[in-house]
């Protein structure tokens, strides 16, 4: 990939940025076209993102992914949202207009979608889905399931305030899908567990060896899929467990690829290479390992 005077600057944003793995397949997508752009990984203090976000139409960005912890943050300094993005709450794809104007798109539950499809061939309509975690990666997952016509969504979170929240949220949008909240570490989540069509693990835990699984494995059955949206590792204690018991399973590389995916064709209205994008993580993780 040659920069020049010409090249056009696409990005992400976050704090901490250095696990983001969107520069490896967004570049490597972006080299297989011929495209004339880069995509840089950009670290922002907190205090710093209302600057941020005016910097990107000063230096020219056409436009940029935002993670962890700016999802939310973001919205009050954005001239636009669309709709999926308002109803969400939360933005991971910014576009810079031409005019200097900036609008927020949400593409996670489309990556989370295309995963369900391709990686578990499973529809959420009329299911029952259980999410472990209440945190940005929750919202945009519990949101996609009622969109996608989930019967019942429960929530299983360490943060009560978190989960009402956003079961409250669920409830304005999709009032006819049942939805409701648990403790985590409440006896009745392995009741939960054990019915629920579609177990979601939406925290953190699992990326370290050392981490404790937040489920007893006892509790899964074969009918259960299981969907981690962790992708590094590729296998977590969860999913390892739950294929041991012949539950469908899968990690978050698809949802990762299917969100960046659909932030590319929003900057650049084409659609990128997804064999490539996943060749280029998969390259990455053995080049870590």
């Amino acid at each position: 990939m040659t920069v020049n005077g010409a090249t056009e600057l696409l990005g992400v944003i976050g704090h901490p940025i250095s696990h983001s793995f969107s520069p490896v397949m967004h570049n490597a997508a972006l080299r297989h076209l011929g495209l004339n752009h880069i995509y840089v990984p950009m670290e922002i203090n907190p205090v710093n993102l209302e600057k941020a976000i005016q910097g990107l139409t000063a230096l020219g960005f056409k436009g940029v992914n935002v993670t962890l912890p700016f999802k939310e943050a973001v919205i009050p300094y954005l001239d636009k949202l669309s709709t999926r993005a308002s109803t969400v709450g939360s933005v991971n794809t910014i576009v810079v207009h031409p005019d200097g104007k900036t609008s927020g798109y949400n593409t996670d539950g489309q990556g989370f979608s295309l995963a369900l499809k391709e990686d578990l061939n499973f529809k959420c309509e009329g299911k029952r889905v259980l999410i472990l975690g209440a945190g940005g990666a929750c919202r945009a997952v519990a949101m996609e399931a009622a969109l996608s016509g989930a019967g019942q969504i429960i929530i299983a979170g360490r943060t009560l305030q978190k989960a009402q929240a956003l079961i409250e949220r669920v409830r304005q949008y999709f009032p006819s899908t049942q939805s409701s909240f648990i403790d985590i570490k409440h006896p009745e989540l392995q009741k939960q567990v054990q019915e629920c069509d579609l177990l979601v693990n939406a925290t953190s835990l699992g990326m370290k060896p050392e981490d404790p699984m937040l489920i007893d494995p006892s509790w899964l059955s074969a009918k259960t899929h299981i969907y981690d949206l962790i992708y590094n590792p590729l296998e977590t204690p969860l999913l390892r467990e739950a294929r041991k018991r012949g539950c469908p399973a899968a990690n978050g590389l698809t949802m990762l690829i299917g969100q960046g995916a659909a932030s590319f064709y929003i900057w650049l209205d084409i659609k990128p290479p997804l064999d490539i994008m996943r060749k280029a993580i998969l390259d990455h993780l053995n080049l870590e390992e």
